[in-house]
């Protein structure tokens, strides 16, 4: 870091920012994306592209000023317009529509991880790192593992959609007062950002610094969290594997070593650019109670930029497994690009079923038992609706698992019963929020 930082300190990128707030409260702003939001509701009736260009207008607007309480004036007449619309077309039915399921539960757990099942063990070598393998046969939708992230962004996509702290998909979200990039479905969660990563991150937000947002949400909270990690660390406490705490997140790896000298320098200059705006623009050293705070925050920094390439949610079944355990299925991939792509980003040689035995692509399988048409016709009609049935979505799973129960048995999975698979991932995400329903 401190080489990187002496090295490249000249550069405009160290400059140029702090010489203009290039996303403060704007009133000019505000007006432009009401004014857009107004096109959408009022001519192209796209209630719900308005809703998300009036809140882009509430999160521009300056506090306490006129732009403001339009802004909110706008939204809630558009969503009032849209509720009472909503009610005369679900009046026959009387349906009871929510935006997500509750969150499940944990049935049997596990002693050692506290936020998963006993259907899964935790593992560690020098070959594989720290990884999670099942301990029995684990069947598509079952829980295995509900836990609340140490850190998370929101995606670009559904900004104004959801509580930039909790996640909650909200349609009436309240800016943070100073930067036009955070917003909240409640004044707990934006007091609870304001006295965590958010005090840190905003005025970053506002000179521009806004993306990797999710390395530095993680660094911020080590920093507050650094002493406890560091007692953590030298106490065993026989294996057990504590989601919410900071240790197991420092732990990660960041394979350093095994990365190329350029992708280290560049996330090495990232995390300079971070800390030397840190250090000039906000109180986290002023305010950080811990010994060689500034070295702490560089190491941090660097270590969670690092981290953030080169790790992966998998979970292994021994010696049996159906699809590629990342990003990279053999259905979508030769076994090529999978073992080249796997070694670039996670540094390690797959050797699931289908790498080892060089399973084709999708396209070149047989394409195995049809998938009835009458099911795909009810498919078809569920991907068109606004307003997804619940208990729809149910049945559909149940005939979707029993199809591709029938379709089991072969050495190598069929077209369709890959196909079937997808199918069954699109109904779990349809059990998840619905975005249209507001």
């Amino acid at each position: 870091m401190d080489y990187v930082y002496k090295l490249t300190k000249k550069l405009p990128i160290f400059h140029e920012k702090s010489q203009k707030m290039q996303y403060k409260k704007s009133d000019e702003n505000s007006l432009k994306y009401r004014k857009e939001g107004n096109e959408l509701f009022i001519r192209k009736k796209d209630n719900f592209k308005a809703l998300q260009l009036y809140t882009k207008s509430i999160a521009y607007a300056e506090n306490n000023g006129e732009n403001l309480s339009i802004a909110y004036a706008n939204r809630s007449a558009e969503k009032l317009l849209h509720r009472q619309q909503k009610a005369k077309s679900l009046e026959s039915s009387q349906k009871i529509y929510s935006y997500h399921d509750s969150i499940p539960t944990i049935k049997n757990k596990n002693p050692l991880i506290d936020a998963a099942s006993d259907s899964v063990e935790i593992g560690k070598n020098e070959k594989w790192g720290r990884y999670v393998m099942a301990t029995k046969d684990i069947k598509p939708g079952d829980i295995i593992c509900v836990e609340k992230p140490y850190a998370q962004e929101v995606a670009v996509t559904s900004k104004y959609l959801h509580c930039h702290e909790c996640l909650e998909l909200c349609y009436n979200m309240i800016p943070c007062e100073n930067c036009t990039e955070v917003l909240y479905c409640s004044e707990n969660c934006r007091e609870q950002a304001n006295k965590t990563y958010h005090k840190y991150e905003c005025i970053l937000f506002q000179l521009g610094l806004r993306e990797q947002r999710l390395f530095l949400r993680v660094a911020l909270n080590g920093m507050s969290e650094y002493k406890n990690m560091k007692v953590d660390l030298m106490n065993d406490e026989g294996g057990i594997y504590r989601s919410g705490r900071y240790k197991e997140i420092y732990e990660l790896l960041t394979h350093k070593t095994d990365r190329a000298p350029y992708y280290v320098f560049q996330d090495t200059l990232e995390a300079v650019v971070f800390y030397h705006y840190l250090k000039n623009f906000t109180d986290i050293l002023k305010e950080t109670d811990i010994d060689n705070k500034e070295q702490v925050l560089k190491e941090l920094l660097l270590h969670h930029t690092l981290s953030m390439h080169c790790n992966a949610t998998c979970i292994e079944k021994p010696k049996q497994i159906d699809f590629g355990q990342t990003d990279v299925s053999f259905n979508t991939t030769s076994k090529v690009q999978r073992q080249y792509e796997l070694q670039i980003h996670y540094h390690f040689t797959c050797e699931c079923e289908a790498c080892v035995k060089d399973w084709p692509t999708g396209e070149y399988l047989r394409a195995g038992k049809h998938i009835p048409k009458s099911f795909m016709e009810k498919m078809l009609k569920l991907y068109k609706q606004e307003i997804i049935d619940k208990s729809t979505v149910d049945k559909l799973l149940n005939d979707a698992f029993d199809i591709a129960s029938s379709m089991k048995g072969l050495p190598i999975p069929s077209r369709n019963y890959n196909y079937i698979n997808g199918i069954i991932c699109d109904l779990f995400i349809f059990q998840g929020n619905r975005l249209l329903d507001f």
